[in-house]
């Protein structure tokens, strides 16, 4: 029965750590994607738009969800590539 116990704490700490590392890459992907234009010289409001934006989006990803299946994702970086 121990081994059981042991074998099923195992399982779900390999699970939380797989969905958390999935999580991390995919919001590696969306920071790259956004470091690809130049936020500096945008405006301040539009800054605080794309930051909200991008808080919202990276805890989708941390779900699990793709990026290109998130509105808040698509609209940060509709934002910057029309003001870049």
């Amino acid at each position: 029965m121990k081994i059981l116990k042991s074998s099923a704490v195992l399982i779900c700490v390999t699970l939380i750590g797989s969905n958390a590392h999935a999580g991390c890459a995919a919001t590696a992907g969306f920071d790259k994607a956004m470091a690809e234009y130049n936020l500096v010289e945008l405006s301040q409001s539009l800054q605080d738009n794309i930051s909200k934006l991008s808080k919202d989006c990276k805890t989708a990803l941390h779900t699990g969800k793709v990026m290109n299946s998130i509105g808040s994702c698509n609209e940060a970086l509709k934002i910057a590539g029309d003001s870049g």
